[in-house]
C-alpha cells in the first residue's frame, strides 16, 4: 500500500483530472477570509475556534486549506481533509445538475438556511456527515484511529454551528454507517 504522502499525490492528481479542482490556503483572498472569521466569531459567540487556522472550506471547485498548512507536515491529515472536502464539490455538481456555480448556490440556501439555521440544519447536517463518513473511510483506510466523538461534537456544536442537536442520534447513524465497513485498512487484510 502507499504511503500516505504518496497516496495525497495520487488524490490530488486525480482530483484535478476528474473535478478540475483548485487547492489553496486562506491567504489567497485573505480579506474575505478575515472578514468571514470575523462574522463567524460572532455567529459562534467565539466558541467555534480560530476559523482562519483551524477550518478547510470548499466552494465549488476550489478548496482553501487553513492560512499556514503545510501538505507535507501531515500528509495524513491532508489526504483525510481532502477526501471530505471532495464529497463537497461532488454535493455542488449534484446539486447544480452538473453546473457548478448553480450548485453553490443551491447548496448555500440549502446549507445555511433550510429548514433553519441552527440546532435543526436538516441538510447541512447530511451534507456534513456524508463528508464525515468519507473522513471516516479516508482514516481507516490508511490506518488512524477514528474518533466518532469528535464528529458528533462537530455536528451537534459550535463548530457547525449547531447543525443539529441530538448527539445520541448522530452517534447512532455514524455507528450504523461505519458497521458496513471493513475493520481494518485494506493493508492489514
Amino acid at each position: 500500500m502507499k504511503n500516505a504522502s504518496e497516496l495525497l499525490d495520487s488524490l490530488i492528481k486525480d482530483a484535478r483530472q476528474k473535478y478540475n479542482i483548485n487547492i489553496y490556503t486562506k491567504k489567497r483572498y485573505y480579506r474575505f477570509w478575515k472578514f468571514l472569521a470575523v462574522l463567524f466569531k460572532i455567529v459562534t459567540f467565539g466558541k467555534a475556534g480560530d476559523f482562519l487556522k483551524n477550518y478547510t472550506i470548499t466552494f465549488g471547485t476550489s478548496i482553501y486549506f487553513p492560512l499556514d498548512w503545510d501538505f507535507k507536515t501531515d500528509a495524513a491529515l491532508s489526504y483525510t481533509i481532502l477526501r471530505h472536502e471532495l464529497v463537497h464539490v461532488v454535493q455542488y455538481r449534484k446539486l447544480g445538475l452538473g453546473c457548478v456555480p448553480l450548485g453553490v448556490a443551491v447548496f448555500l440556501l440549502l446549507y445555511c438556511l433550510v429548514p433553519i439555521p441552527i440546532c435543526f440544519a436538516w441538510f447541512r447536517y447530511r451534507l456534513e456527515r456524508s463528508a464525515y463518513l468519507e473522513t471516516c473511510k479516508a482514516r481507516r483506510y490508511i490506518g488512524l484511529p477514528l474518533n466518532i466523538d469528535y464528529y458528533v461534537d462537530s455536528l451537534s456544536g459550535p463548530r457547525y454551528l449547531w447543525t443539529w442537536v441530538l448527539k445520541k442520534q448522530i452517534k447512532k447513524w455514524f455507528y450504523r454507517k461505519l458497521s458496513t465497513l471493513p475493520k481494518e485498512p485494506p493493508s492489514a487484510r
